[in-house]
């Protein structure tokens, strides 16, 4: 589960659909990972990680 996920998103002032966009995945897998249904592989992490300007550990944080 990404707790932080959603806070980031939204600090950064972006939609579900831009972020899926700059992932080149679905907007669905965004809302699941933000909800806790799935989670985004390794290397998928790191690049949110990339996208957002933090590290992979901070989006684990509650």
């Amino acid at each position: 589960m990404l707790p932080r996920l959603k806070e980031y998103r939204k600090a950064l002032k972006m939609t579900q659909s831009e972020l899926a966009s700059k992932m080149n995945t679905t907007r669905r897998s965004i809302i699941r990972w933000e909800n806790g249904q799935s989670k985004p592989s390794l290397e998928r992490l790191q690049r949110l990680a990339d996208i957002m300007g933090c590290a992979t550990d901070d989006f684990c944080q509650e």
